[in-house]
Formats: C-alpha cells, structure tokens, sequence
C-alpha cells in the first residue's frame, strides 16, 4: 500500500462541488493521518487511497510521484490528477460506468482526487463470491447474463475510441440489480481516447481483462463474453475476429501461468558453494543435504545408475527413506562449450520448464534443483535433481510384462488422461518432446500419469506447431505396436481433438506423415498406420 511510501504533505488548493465539506478530512489526510470514520484501502505503491465508513461512502485517492518521466508526461498530457477527471468526464460523457469527482486539488506536493462509491466489488471478486463451485440452472443464467452484459460494456468503451489504462476485472466495479448487473470503471487516470482505436490497444485492454485461472472462468466463458464484445464494437469480423481471440486467450494465460511460476519460484534459494552454481528447492531432500553441508558430488557418486551412455549419466540416490534422480549431463566437444559459454545449459532450462508443467498441472516428477558443477566458462559437467516416481511404472514395461493389463487400465481412462494432459500441455504452447510410452510412468492401482525425461520440453508459438503434432504421432505409434484396439486409439484422438477445440477427422491427417515415418523407422511394415482414421 502507498501509504508506507507517502510522506506529510499540507493542503495548498482545492475546489469542486463538495469542496466545502471535506476540506478539513483531506488536510488530515495529505498529513498521513486517518480522519475519525475513514479506514485506509489497500492499493499499489504509487497512490494512496482511503474512504469513508458510512454511507454516502466516498474515496480519496493521492497520487505518489512514480518517477521522473512522470513530470514531462505531466508537462505533455496533464498531471495524473488532471487526467483523472478529464476521465471520469469523457466516460460519464459517454453513458458509461464511472465514479462522480466531487472535489480535487494538490497539497504541496501531490495531487489527490475525491469522487463518489459505488456499492459494489470488483468483477473477479464479484465471480468468486456468487458463481464459485457447481452452479444450478439459475447461478448458471445469472453468470452467463453477467459475462455478456461485461462484454457489451466493454465493446461500447472501444466503441467510443477509449481505452482503459489498466482492465484488470478488479477496475470494473459490479453490483447486482432488479434488471440485471450494475458497473463502474475505476482507475481512469491512464485511459486515453483515439479517433481510431490502435489495434495493440485493444489486444491490451482485453488480455487484461482475460487474466483469470481456469476454475473461475473457462474458455467457454470468455469466449461468451467475447461474443457479446463483437456485437457491440463491430471493427473484427469472421478470420480476423477468430484470430484475435485465439491471440488473446494464448497472452492472457501465458500471464497467468508466468505468476503462477513466479509464486512457485519465491522460495528457491540459490546454490554458491565449492561443487558449483545453481538453484534448490529447501523443502526437499536436496535441500536437506546442502543445508547440512553435505558434498553433492560425493553423494551423486554414491549412487546407483539407471541409465548410462557418452553424454547422458542417471542415478539413483538413497536420500534417509526417500530416493532422489540425479540426471548428469557431460559435456564434450566446441558445441558444448559454446552451449556453456551462451548460457544454454541443459538443466536452467529443465528446471525452468519444470517449473512451467507444475504450475500448469501436469504430473511430472518433482523438480528439487540443478547445478552447474565448476566455476567459469570451462565447466562440462551440469546435473539437475528430481523427486523418484516411487512405485509407478514405465507403459513400455507394463504392456510387454501383462499385455491385458492395458486393457484395463484404458477401462479406467488411462489413455483419456493422457490425452487431457497433453491437450492442456499444447493450449498453453508447450511440448513435451518425447511422449514415447517409456517416458510414461503408470500406478497400476489408480492409473494415475507421470510424464518423464523432459530434456526435450520446450515451449512452442505455432497452436499446431511441427513439435505438437510429434508429442501425439509418438504415443500413437506405441498405442499401435503394442496392439492397442483401434477403438482405444479412437477414442483417445477424439478426446484430444476436443480438448484441443479442434477437428477430430482432421488431426489424423496431421499426424499420419510422422506416424508412418516412425513405423517404417521401426522396421514395422505389418502396422496399418491408416487405423487411426475416425469412420
């Protein structure tokens, strides 16, 4: 809250309708202090905001100075208090939702503004409230009036060439009446009107107004609420329309999961010792044994392999009653240096990566750290720490020992929460890379997933990029070579297709090229790759 960064300020002008009446509470105000019957409002550094208690309730609002550039910003389009009520009279103007200024001026050094309340709470708040959880027939009414009602409004702020500085849902006030839901925009001091409204603009105020997680809006409802937008500001049409809702929805959640990312990061510590450099997690047994002192290099020799070749080294390590996976990666030749030397290193981007699939929710082994053994830009070595898949097995492995045990588990939706997986892995624009049924690890008693080895994960701009169609061309192949009914494999393109918003007849022609280069590479002529076609 700005209060912690304002400092006393005395009264120097003021004037409005209402000047009269809160002259003597803005002077205790613009002095830090809390006239009897206001409260402070938590609000971002660089304002500070307090209102009253009783009704009619009102809202002060003092603005911080936020740098330097803020002054010849000033000198060019006015100050933010200024601009404020230059503002709130061109939406009022308008017909549109917003607060009434009642008085403003400026102490001796900032400007503070006073307009009226609006009984009402901010639209993700207003959401959480009333429309969380399973909804009836009427809750479901309701919200659907809400989202379309949000749209228009928002398509005759654009119909009117205005753009809001900041279309967070928390700005756009709502309360609910007899005819049906009640706004106000808030925080106008950075909206701007165009004779013609720049492109970029409207991208902005919508991906703005788009940042929500998945359990509170879906995509069915954003694109409800865009729906009702196109009706009312009628600028995109047809390709052009769909184009631009697909682009928004892919930015609105590549900012979600980026602060969902950095919530997950905010414990990390980092690791500067003898071994090497990196990053850990404290809460796990890596960060057991380096917060104890231990060597790590002399623990990972400790270990038992799983998998040993010239470039790749995996081990086992015994952690008290827990193991640890420790990937070593060796370095060799000008390539890799390179690799080094540019900071594209093996395990930063596996850790990186990791942390974007948790953050998404697909199932993948916990990641505990990674370091970069040595110090300069002649370190080959680089290792990267994961949580042990316990008592799960690898698909591979259970098809070849009990054949009937795929059967059953595809009974119990194994491969439709496969297909879950990777459909909300590729919406969000990433890539497993290697989505072979070895790297798919399987509890026989619940059938649960856990995706493995993701050295070749990455992220991915194209919706149906080359990367993609091999993530589903890859576990198809084994789905066929291990004797999958053609039904199963069916089924799970079909649920795919639809998870994915697209065409379940046409992904199959996407994905018969690699299929049939994978099977012929395979040596495995006698596979029909054409069973993967929807009669």
């Amino acid at each position: 809250m700005g209060i912690a960064e304002k400092k006393p300020d005395t009264l120097h002008s003021i004037c409005g309708k209402e000047a009269d009446r809160y002259r003597p509470a803005i002077a205790t105000l613009l002095r830090g202090e809390l006239p009897a019957g206001w409260h402070w409002v938590p609000c971002s550094r660089d304002a500070v905001v307090a209102a009253t208690d009783a009704e009619p309730v009102v809202y002060y609002k003092e603005f911080l100075p936020r740098g330097p550039l803020e002054r010849v910003k000033g000198w060019l389009r006015g100050s933010r208090g200024q601009r404020a009520c230059r503002q709130i009279d061109i939406l009022s103007d308008a017909g549109l939702g917003s607060p009434t200024s009642l008085c403003w001026g400026r102490g001796r050094s900032n400007e503070f503004l006073l307009t009226s309340g609006f009984k009402g709470c901010g639209f993700f708040q207003f959401l959480k409230r009333h429309f969380s959880g399973p909804l009836d027939a009427g809750q479901l009414r309701r919200k659907r009036l809400l989202l379309r009602q949000a749209g228009a409004l928002i398509g005759a702020l654009h119909s009117h060439g205005i753009s809001h500085g900041d279309l967070r849902q928390d700005n756009l006030l709502v309360r609910e009446t007899e005819q049906g839901f009640a706004f106000c925009f808030i925080d106008n001091e950075s909206n701007r009107q165009w004779r013609r409204l720049p492109r970029a603009r409207v991208r902005t105020n919508l991906e703005q107004f788009f940042i929500c997680s998945d359990d509170v809006l879906s995509r069915s409802d954003l694109l409800r609420l865009y729906t009702s937008y196109c009706r009312v500001y009628r600028r995109f049409q047809g390709k052009e329309c769909r184009h631009l809702f697909g682009l928004v929805l892919q930015r609105s959640r590549r900012r979600v999961l980026s602060y969902l990312v950095k919530q997950r990061l905010a414990s990390v510590l980092p690791i500067n010792s003898a071994d090497g450099t990196g990053w850990y997690d404290p809460y796990t047994p890596l960060g057991r044994r380096i917060e104890a002192g231990d060597d790590l290099l002399h623990w990972y020799g400790q270990g038992r392999f799983y998998k040993k070749d010239s470039a790749i080294q995996v081990k086992a390590l015994a952690a008290g009653h827990e193991l640890v996976v420790a990937k070593r990666f060796r370095r060799r030749g000008l390539v890799a240096l390179l690799k080094v030397w540019c900071g594209l290193e093996r395990p930063p981007r596996l850790w990186r990566l990791s942390q974007h699939f948790l953050a998404l929710g697909i199932p993948i082994a916990r990641p505990m750290g990674y370091l970069l053994a040595g110090h300069g830009l002649w370190r080959r070595d680089s290792y990267f720490f994961s949580a042990h898949a316990g008592a799960k097995e690898d698909l591979l492995s259970l098809s070849r020992k009990e054949p009937q045990l795929i059967g059953r588990l595809a009974e119990r939706h194994l491969f439709v929460h496969v297909a879950f997986y990777l459909a909300r892995l590729h919406n969000n624009g990433y890539c497993h890379g290697d989505t072979k049924w070895a790297n798919i690890m399987v509890d026989v008693e619940s059938a649960a997933v856990l995706f493995i080895d993701l050295d070749g994960a990455a992220h991915v701009k194209q919706p149906w990029h080359r990367s993609i169609i091999k993530d589903v061309s890859r576990f198809v192949v084994d789905m066929l070579e291990q004797g999958v009914p053609a039904a199963d494999i069916r089924k799970f393109i079909k649920e795919y297709s639809n998870m994915r918003f697209a065409n379940s007849r046409q992904l199959p022609e996407k994905i018969m090229p690699h299929i049939s280069k994978a099977l012929a590479r395979h040596n495995r002529h006698d596979i029909d790759p054409y069973a993967v076609r929807l009669d």
